[in-house]
């Protein structure tokens, strides 16, 4: 014998939708959502040292539960160039509700001290934070020159690399 139940709305007791845990489900460890973006295969450079946003790697997220964990991840496409014999690209990762807020901030992912040549290499990045609330957020990652010289170049998706980045929302 079979049974079918059949409902048109599940409400909490103060009429709200109910999330996993107010239905008995266990969220640790657990990934509740996930987020993906990709770069497109565009090359950006600069030779300033002041941040910018990687075009394409934005994510915009609203978290299911407070008490998530936030774990933003990126590999992104680098290249340092020129003969500045100190030279190097650095990355940062910005949220909050606008996605202006530092989180995350390196002073040198590549870096070359003292020769002329190119460093190109795949540079992972990740940060973790509380998801303290259920409001949207936004993070971007960003890119910079560790020196502001016309011979310190920074480059990202040089040669049609592109750079993924992955919000994961995770229970506790």
């Amino acid at each position: 014998m079979s049974s079918v139940l059949k409902v048109d709305t599940i409400q909490t007791t103060a009429g709200a939708a109910p999330n996993l845990v107010d239905m008995g489900f266990s969220t640790a460890n657990t990934i509740i959502a996930a987020y993906y973006a990709t770069s497109s295969t565009t090359s950006q450079s600069t030779t300033s040292s002041s941040f910018t946003n990687i075009t394409g790697l934005s994510i915009t997220m609203t978290p299911k539960l407070a008490t998530s964990k936030i774990l933003i991840q990126a590999v992104l496409a680098g290249e340092t160039q020129g003969t500045h014999t100190d030279r190097g690209i650095r990355f940062a990762i910005y949220g909050g509700a606008s996605g202006t807020t530092v989180k995350y901030y390196s002073e040198y992912d590549l870096y070359d001290s003292v020769d002329s040549s190119q460093r190109i290499s795949k540079v992972p990045i990740a940060y973790i934070e509380s998801a303290s609330d259920t409001s949207a957020r936004t993070y971007n990652i960003a890119y910079a020159s560790t020196t502001t010289n016309s011979n310190a170049t920074a480059r990202i998706n040089q040669y049609g690399e592109p750079s993924q980045m992955l919000v994961y929302e995770i229970g506790q």
